[in-house]
């Protein structure tokens, strides 16, 4: 059973890995506990993702992996900071791990959703964050990624 519709799934870039389901919004800015995250006004479609799946039940989704329309939306800075973000396809694209581990199914993880995906990035540009459409994960497979990844509320405003 898919759980696309209303809600989405945002990732915090910061020193830790921070989650959140909130509301698809096309625009405004994203606070996570005290972090401001700024709209671009860049729209909700700055690329298409792929959800990493494995072949373990006990971790359905090891990671996502989004790609930018433009390059510009992803700070390179990023992916060579933070231990749990990768570069894709030498800078094209971005993945993010939500665990450890980094094996994954290729063939059952190239989804290349054309979904909601938006990027929001603090005033200081040092942390970034990425809302991503829910569409093609299952209630399983969310619920993985909710065990593997601390979740904060956020709000809009």
């Amino acid at each position: 059973m898919s759980t696309a519709g209303e809600s989405c799934l945002a990732f915090v870039l910061g020193d830790e890995l921070v989650g959140a389901i909130v509301p698809r919004k096309e625009r405004g800015d994203l606070i996570v506990g005290p972090i401001r995250l700024l709209d671009g006004r860049e729209g909700s479609f700055m690329g298409f993702i792929d959800w990493l799946r494995t072949k373990e039940p006990s971790m359905p989704i090891a990671g996502v992996r989004f790609w930018p329309h433009e390059r510009s939306y992803v700070h390179k800075a990023v992916a060579k900071t933070l231990s749990y973000v990768a570069s894709a396809a030498e800078g094209k694209g971005v993945i993010v791990w939500f665990s450890g581990g980094r094996a994954y199914d290729e063939q059952s993880s190239g989804d290349q959703a054309f979904a909601f995906a938006r990027v929001v990035v603090s005033e200081d540009g040092a942390t970034i964050g990425f809302v991503l459409g829910l569409d093609g994960l299952s209630r399983e497979e969310l619920q993985g990624i909710q065990n593997l990844v601390r979740f904060e509320e956020a709000v809009w405003s």
